[in-house]
């Protein structure tokens, strides 16, 4: 019912229906009919009583739903009008006074269908009747009538109720051929817009062109309509949609066609109306859409102008139209505000911001807003960006203030509330945005707007996140999860993608708070989730979703890189990360998006695969995509992938490269590019874009810059942050204030060198003035960095020049700030005490002891300021220290350390300090807690340091506590914790060795090719080093300043030291307890670590520290240095002296013991302990025990047992070789390195060469064929096969077992200083301790087949291996898997003797990943050799252990026996020996009677004894 009166009310109003009921209407129609009569013959004045008496009659005797009752008006007011009269007319018939009149006898029977419509229910029924009337008009009016017209409006408003769309479209073509021929009709403009509506949200995409044609049709008379009038402003509706169809189809030149026929149509027509306004705004929006898919810059540039013309008229238009404080004059100066805001040719944010600035003082104008309220709200939530892009979200804030206090309560500005928060949260105002938040939500009905309840409490948990509150933020992503979890997102990817964003954050959060469990959990559901929506967009081939599927693809490559938690699965997802980064560039190429954006993706996809391949320390793979954005951009562009390309190149030379040097090539070339385009573009950039730009382009300063200073060239350094400074003044000015930090930052570098590095007072003294004028000129733009204060200006002159007079005076500045600062408590102000404190350091000796004692009583007592005592405390320790009043310091550092208790640094001063006084009894309490605390710090230091750091580190500590305990066990027995003093004898032994093969093998086991480049180059540089004295280094290629290379060397050592640290902790099996030692003792072992160390008496003592496998460890000490040095080495084996001396204190310790695991120490490495004779009767200490020599007797915690499978053995080198035989065989093994370790031999020249030694080729060969019976894979080198480069090539091929039966060589440094002809020994004269060892292994090495060319002085090519291998050489190699390699040859076993061990051969193959070596202490007999090592070898393939072996090995050797003739008794070497070792004169009696004898030729320890077995456990 409602329904059919609104029917009836609309109709009534649109045309009389005619009705009868009072017969008075006769004479109406007869006054009527003469007036008709009249009016068409022109007599209007005469007709005019007429029709006036008939309408005063209409109106008295017809109520207001007849139709008919104004005809007579119709027809009186036209009359007026043709008179002229127009005023009146309008006011009689507003509607009609201009239009031909209707003579009401035409009309009779549609009038009467039309009544008929009142009294029918029934929709199709009226329909029916209005369309008979409609045809009745045709008839008698004609078809393009108005009344007919109105009519069919009637019908269409009827069809539409009824939802016949089909019979409704063919109303609306036959309106619109009405108005197309009936310029005049114009309708109802409610009931147009109704019905127009409703078609509109019917219609499909595929018919919305024609509808809107149809419909256009139908209205286009009215586009010309004076401004103001009922229809103005429909037709262009229209227009605005047409043209958002076309756009959406990606056709942009067609709306700019469409859009710009439309404007210039009015623009022809002289017509200033809504119309006009509104399609020259579109056109110009179109336009602006246009230039993002535009490649052609001559024609975008020709669009931009154009926009700014159509602008300018927009906003004339606006002025006329409306008003300059009018909504839509405001819209319009937003509308041109954007156009220097945003993406534009000539964006200039100055001018963008302005214009906001007018729009907005007009549109928050009260009246303006309450006019417009919606379209106010709607246009404030657009407004944000704009002002955000010119870096003004105050201004913003302001107004939105504004509208919020001019609306209504009850206006729903929850979007502007969503904006509010999204600005406090980007200013980091979090709790604010928090509130906001809290308050959107509390408007909120879960179950009935779920979306935005999520959106809010994502919102919220962001400003959690932000603010590092993850907990909370956790909560509320929770409770979102748990919406979702309830919507029905299958088939709303957008809603879906959304859910897995969700996930992936809420992973995130977990780990910042290290959630490992939750984070798996949650990614577990995201990734999925993720790959399926993905999956799912890629599908559907939706065009218009082709920016957003590309977009979610490579977002999600991205994150596959960057974001997993867990290492394993970091590295898992690499792959994956390339192939969506992959993916999101081939769905661009298939995509419509333009070439413009298909290169973007393209572009950001190889930056952040180069970037993964970085990660990778894939150089080649990473080089060839960060290359491809290179070349894919201008080689001299500023353009923004171009210098981010360059940057990441940068950043691949540095961490990737062996040559990192180079990094700074592409670092400058980018900072140069990102600074030029910051001063060219400025002013049209983005707020963002600028800021993200801006503090990149100084970090990259900054960068350069300490590269330039790594490589020592001071210059360049200097250089750099001048030209900050310059870029910096030339974008933002001089009295900006990061211009004014960066001057105060630029000098401050410079003073730090001329302070430190070049010491130049006068330099400093001009640098302190210059940062104090800086400083007093521009004190209000350094508030933010209140490190820069008078206090700081009075260091500079203290530390810089030492002038008193200048610090005090900036120091009472500071001190007056201080004191106005905090008037009543200012003395307990840490800032004050520290004025006070430096005021100290003016003061020397007495005088500044005085002065601490008096801040030692003023503090003592104020309990907040305990560590400003503590430090008052210590300094005094330290000023008495230089006094030399060791009782002073103790007693303050015993103080300090009362207040300290966990201070382990002070626990080692005092240490110091007691042994300097010989309070050694007062080092007893505090010697356990010193040493774990300083294994702690070793162990945790050693981590990340390089070799040198390790070794200073190592010299810092070596007697403290690692020779101290030994002397305190020595003269306190009963006080000392022998188990703390096992543990450190247990850290200390081969500590860097240890420390630098667990980092090495951890590279090599982790398969790091480019660490082990950089550790080959690192090798490389170190020997240059030590090649040459000079101050330039060549390398690569390239001339390096010594330092440079030192510095390289230190980088990549470090690089090692934390790649190994990422991969496993190098240090883990460094720290060894005495316990677990003596976990792997049986019953009948015994574990002995000798120990050298100096007593209080300042000389070198050796002592045993013994471990049975129950029971605390035993200190036993020996005997002093002295005492072995007064022994001739010739009677170390002639005689029981030595054996006494070391074995006779244990002895008593050692009754029960079988096997016994010993570790040598200071000179007992080069004696071979464990075959010294031990009694009278002949018998050695080897024949009364098993004795096990061991690096450490922790060998016994990691022993493992390998199984031999693949050997090489080395003998019978021809020492002859000629070039040739070198240089081929250089080729058959070329270097597997990036940078080949030099042999440091290539210049030895000994001008003679070495014998050849046939015995061990007999020995080789045996060997041979001992190893084939079973059947271990062995690779034989004799005669010229036997080369150095052949050895080299056994790098990395995981060979168990190495026999090497050659010439070996050890000289002391002292003995290689008389031999400077020996090109391989190191030139480099510095004792630095990164010089030490490897000089040291340069001194002792292997001789290979052709090595007597070099000895001889023959020169070979370049890069030629010379046959003689050093033991740093050796080190460099890849020998991990090697179980036991065997050095049959001479003094194998010496070395320099170090705190840290032997530097020598045994280092050198330790090094490279030898297990056990069997080595020989001194210059030995081939034959003896060839008989002891092939038994050895028949021993070990028996199934003996390699202990067993050598030991019934020396046994057969001592044994052996031989029937010799006199004369070759006579003759032979071994008969020299053996009269030397028997009474002269019972030799000479034998000499005339033996005719045929027995010897044992072997029987001497000389022949046997000096090979040992290092780390033979398993």
């Amino acid at each position: 019912m409602k329904i059919f009166l609104l029917i009836f009310f609309l109709l009534s109003m649109l045309k009389p229906v005619y009705t009868q009921n009072k017969q008075a209407l006769a004479k109406s129609d007869s006054l009527f009919a003469r007036g008709v009569d009249l009016y068409k013959t022109g007599q209007y004045k005469e007709a005019i009583p007429l029709f006036e008496e008939s309408d005063r009659i209409d109106k008295a005797e017809l109520d207001s739903t007849s139709n008919r009752r104004d005809y007579s008006a119709m027809w009186l007011a036209s009359c007026y009008y043709r008179e002229g009269d127009t005023t009146k007319a309008a006011f009689i018939s507003p509607d009609y006074y201009k239009l031909e009149p209707v003579d009401r006898r035409m009309t009779v029977k549609s009038d009467s269908l039309f009544m008929l419509t009142k009294t029918t229910e029934h929709i199709l029924d009226q329909i029916k009747l209005w369309k008979e009337g409609a045809e009745e008009e045709f008839r008698n009016l004609g078809r393009i009538h108005y009344y007919r017209a109105n009519s069919l409006l009637n019908i269409a408003f009827l069809e539409n109720l009824a939802g016949d769309s089909v019979n409704l479209r063919k109303t609306i073509v036959e309106l619109g051929y009405v108005a197309q021929n009936n310029r005049i009709w114009r309708g109802n403009g409610g009931i147009l817009m109704f019905i127009f509506s409703s078609l509109l949200q019917q219609c499909s995409a595929e018919g919305m062109d024609q509808l809107l044609d149809e419909l256009m049709n139908v209205v286009e008379p009215t586009k010309v309509d004076s401004a103001g009038s009922d229809f103005d402003g429909f037709w262009s509706v229209l227009i605005e949609r047409k043209i958002n169809e076309i756009v959406s189809r990606g056709e942009y030149s067609a709306a700019i066609r469409f859009a710009e026929k439309q404007y210039l149509m009015l623009k022809e027509a002289n017509v200033i109306n809504r119309n006009y306004f509104t399609v020259t705004a579109k056109l110009a929006n179109t336009l602006y859409i246009s230039t993002f898919y535009d490649t052609d810059e001559n024609r975008k540039k020709e669009m931009y102008d154009y926009r700014v013309r159509l602008y300018k008229e927009m906003l004339a238009v606006a002025q006329k139209l409306y008003g300059k404080k009018s909504f839509q004059y405001g819209t319009s100066l937003y509308k041109v505000a954007n156009l220097y805001t945003g993406t534009g040719l000539k964006m200039d944010n100055k001018r963008g911001k302005e214009y906001l600035h007018q729009a907005f003082d007009i549109l928050t104008d009260t009246i303006v807003c309450l006019q417009n309220l919606d379209d106010m709200i709607a246009l404030m939530a657009s407004a944000y960006i704009p002002f955000d892009i010119v870096g003004d979200s105050e201004s913003y804030l302001s107004y939105l203030d504004r509208v919020q206090n001019i609306v209504p309560e009850n206006t729903d500005l929850s979007k502007l509330q969503e904006i509010r928060a999204t600005i406090y949260r980007s200013n980091r105002r979090y709790d604010e945005a928090i509130e906001v938040f809290n308050s959107l939500i509390s408007t909120l009905d879960i179950n009935q707007s779920p979306q935005r309840v999520i959106n809010y409490y994502k919102g919220k948990a962001l400003c959690y996140q932000l603010s590092n509150r993850i907990e909370e933020a956790i909560r509320d992503y929770q409770f979102c999860d748990s919406i979702y979890n309830i919507l029905e997102l299958d088939k709303d990817l957008e809603s879906l993608n959304e859910y897995s964003d969700l996930l992936n954050t809420l992973s995130e959060c977990y780990v910042k708070i290290g959630d490992s469990a939750n984070w798996s959990k949650y990614n577990s559901r995201y990734v999925p989730m993720k790959e399926e929506i993905m999956h799912s967009f890629i599908n559907g081939k939706l065009y218009i979703q082709d920016r957003f599927i590309i977009e979610i693809i490579r977002e999600y490559g991205w994150q596959c890189y960057f974001r997993y938690y867990l290492k394993s699965s970091f590295d898992k997802n690499l792959p994956k990360a390339k192939k969506y980064l992959l993916l999101s560039v081939q769905m661009a190429e298939e995509s419509k998006i333009t070439k413009s954006l298909k290169d973007e993706y393209a572009l950001m996809a190889y930056r952040d695969i180069g970037r993964i391949y970085t990660y990778e320390q894939n150089f080649d793979s990473a080089y060839y995509y960060i290359n491809q954005v290179l070349v894919r951009t201008a080689a001299d562009s500023m353009e923004y992938y171009h210098t981010g390309a360059l940057d990441v190149m940068a950043d691949l030379y540095e961490r990737v490269s062996i040559e990192p040097e180079l990094s700074l090539k592409y670092r400058y070339k980018s900072v140069k590019y990102q600074s030029e385009r910051l001063l060219k573009e400025r002013s049209s950039m983005l707020e963002a874009e600028f800021v993200t730009s801006y503090d990149m382009m100084r970090r990259n300063w900054e960068k350069c810059a300490e590269h330039f200073k790594y490589l020592g060239d001071t210059k360049g350094e200097f250089e750099c942050y001048e030209q900050l400074l310059y870029y910096i003044e030339n974008i933002e000015g001089k009295q900006n204030t990061n211009y004014v930090y960066e001057w105060i930052s630029t000098l401050g570098h410079k003073l730090s060198y001329y302070t430190w590095v070049e010491p130049d007072k006068s330099i400093c003294r001009q640098l302190c003035d210059s940062i104090v004028s800086v400083f007093e000129k521009n004190r209000n733009s350094l508030k933010e960095f209140s490190f820069i204060n008078y206090m700081s200006l009075g260091r500079n002159y203290w530390y810089s020049c030492h002038d008193t007079i200048e610090t005090e005076k900036y120091l009472k500045k500071y001190e007056s700030e201080v004191i106005q600062a905090y008037p009543t408590d200012y003395s307990l102000k840490k800032d004050y005490i520290e004025i006070q404190q430096m005021r100290t350091d003016f003061l020397k000796g007495d005088d500044k002891i005085a002065k601490l004692k008096e801040y030692e009583r003023l503090y003592a007592s104020v309990s907040t300021l305990k560590d400003v005592y503590s430090d008052i405390l210590y300094n005094l320790s330290s000023e008495f220290q230089k006094k030399g009043d060791i009782e002073s310091l103790i007693k303050y550092l015993e103080r300090f350390q009362l207040l300290n208790p966990s201070e382990g640094y002070c626990k080692f001063e005092l240490i110091n300090a007691y042994l300097a006084i010989g309070k050694y009894e007062k080092i007893l309490p505090i010697f356990s807690a010193v040493s774990e605390n300083i294994k702690s710090y070793i162990l945790n230091e050693f981590k990340n340091s390089s070799a040198d750091k390790r070794e200073w580190i190592w010299q810092s500590f070596s007697e403290v506590p690692f020779s101290l305990g030994e002397a305190l066990a020595e003269k306190f027995p009963d006080q000392v914790s022998i188990g703390c003093l096992y543990d450190n004898i247990l850290i200390r032994k081969n500590l860097l060795l240890n420390t630098s093969i667990s980092s090495v093998n951890l590279i090599k086991t982790e398969g790091d090719s480019l660490l082990l480049a950089k550790y080959n180059r690192s090798i490389d540089l170190r020997n240059a080093l030590l090649e040459s004295n000079s101050d330039e280094i060549f390398n690569a290629g390239r001339s390096l300043s010594r330092s440079q290379a030192e510095k390289l060397v230190d980088r990549f050592n470090s690089e090692i030291m934390e790649r190994a640290a990422i991969i496993g902790d190098c240090t883990k099996d460094l720290l060894c307890r005495w316990k677990e030692v003596q976990a792997h003792l049986g019953p009948e072992e015994m574990a002995v670590e000798f120990t050298s160390y100096q007593s209080f008496n300042k000389k070198t003592s050796y002592a045993a520290v013994l471990l049975r496998n129950r029971g605390e460890p035993l200190f036993i000490p020996l005997f002093k240095e002295e005492e072995l040095m007064k022994i001739s080495k010739e009677d170390y084996y002639k005689t029981t002296i030595l054996g006494r001396m070391i074995w006779k204190p244990i002895e008593k310790e050692l009754e029960n013991a079988k096997n016994i695991y010993f570790s040598p120490d200071g000179l007992l490495y080069h004696i071979a302990i464990e075959n010294l004779p031990y009694d009278e009767a002949g018998n050695l200490i080897c024949d009364r025990w098993n004795l096990y020599r061991l690096s450490s007797t922790k060998q016994l915690v990691s022993a493992k047992n390998v199984k031999i499978e693949k050997a090489s053995v080395y003998g019978g080198l021809r020492y002859d070789a000629d070039e040739q035989v070198l240089i081929n065989d250089n080729k058959k093994y070329p270097a597997k390195r990036d940078f080949e370790v030099s042999s440091i031999a290539d210049s030895l020249n000994l001008r003679s060469g070495v014998e050849e030694l046939p015995a061990t080729k007999t020995e080789a060969v045996d060997i041979d064929k001992t190893l084939a019976q079973v059947k271990v894979a062995n690779l034989l080198y004799t005669d010229t096969l036997g080369t150095e480069a052949s050895f080299k090539a056994l790098s990395g091929q995981r060979r168990n077992l190495l026999h090497i039966a050659t010439h070996g060589f050890y000289w002391t440094e002292r003995e290689a200083k008389l031999m400077d002809h020996l090109g391989f020994l190191s030139l480099n004269n510095s004792d630095r301790p990164r010089y030490v060892e490897d000089k040291a292994m340069t001194r002792s090495g292997l001789l290979f087949a052709g090595a007597n060319h070099a000895l001889k002085g023959k020169a070979l090519p370049e890069g030629v291996d010379d046959g003689i291998l050093t033991a740093k050489e050796i080190s460099a190699l890849d020998l991990r898997g090697l179980d036991m390699v065997v050095l049959s040859a001479c003094q194998t076993g010496l070395g320099e003797i170090s705190g840290d061990g032997v530097f020598g051969l045994q280092r050198g193959f330790k090094k490279a990943g030898a297990n056990t070596l069997l080595m020989s202490l001194w210059k030995v007999d081939d034959k003896a050799t060839q008989m002891l090592m092939t038994q050895f070898y028949a021993n070990l393939t028996s199934g003996k252990s390699k202990f067993e072996s050598l030991r019934e090995a020396q046994r057969y050797v001592r044994e052996y026996e031989t029937e010799v003739t006199e004369s070759e008794f006579y003759n032979q070497t071994a008969y020299q020996q053996y009269k030397s070792e028997r009474n002269n004169e019972e030799a000479l009696q034998s000499e005339s009677t033996v005719r045929k004898m027995k010897i044992k030729p072997y029987a001497s320890p000389r022949y046997w004894a000096a090979f040992i077995l290092l780390d033979a456990v398993n």
